[in-house]
């Protein structure tokens, strides 16, 4: 079973009050929540002023683009791999003296890949031209926070995100903008959700 820490936990319940496409994905939230959870803690971190500043940018980039096409790959394989083939690696792992009684299946997970994947995803922002945009440093945040929590929306309720603007309350809703403000609020992200929605779903009109 995997252990969630406080920020995935929030996180999952945002995803728990999605509309999902398929009811089967249910069982496989907290994978997901897993994932997003790091990714958006990570924007967090490549967002910010300071590390825009001191990243090496040509070898980080060229290493963490490497990373995550390999990984991008293996994540495909795992997900594919046949049940026979992984217990093959199982016993191969508990064979190997210098591994001891330890499994492959449950030290590599499909998810965990996946994460690495998109992790080096996002150390690939270019930091010299986020750092020139305007804006406060949680804005830059937001946006980089935004379109990875847009992709996981997409993924899990097979919608695009959109805007939905309550005329009796005068302010945004609908079911994107509620999971964006609650993965805001659960990664510890500062940010106004209404703008964040605005801005992003007018972006992605082009």
């Amino acid at each position: 079973m995997m252990v969630l820490n406080d920020a995935a936990k929030g996180v999952l319940a945002a995803m728990e009050a999605l509309p999902l496409k398929d009811v089967a994905l249910r069982d496989r939230l907290p994978e997901h929540a897993f994932s997003l959870a790091g990714v958006v803690g990570m924007c967090r971190l490549y967002a910010s002023p300071r590390t825009q500043e001191t990243r090496k940018q040509d070898g980080v980039r060229k290493e963490a683009q490497a990373i995550r096409d390999a990984a991008a790959r293996l994540h495909r394989l795992l997900e594919g791999a046949h049940a026979d083939t992984l217990a093959a690696l199982d016993r191969a792992a508990i064979s190997d003296p210098q591994t001891g009684p330890k499994q492959i299946a449950p030290l590599v997970t499909s998810s965990h890949v996946r994460m690495l994947a998109n992790l080096a995803h996002v150390a690939l922002l270019d930091a010299p031209k986020a750092a020139a945009k305007p804006g406060k440093p949680d804005d830059r945040v937001a946006e980089a926070a935004a379109a990875q929590i847009a992709a996981t929306y997409e993924l899990l309720t097979g919608k695009k995100p959109a805007r939905v603007y309550d005329r009796i309350e005068g302010c945004e809703a609908g079911p994107f903008h509620a999971f964006l403000r609650t993965v805001f609020i659960a990664t510890g992200i500062d940010a106004d959700a209404d703008y964040t929605v605005r801005k992003f779903v007018e972006a992605a009109k082009g």
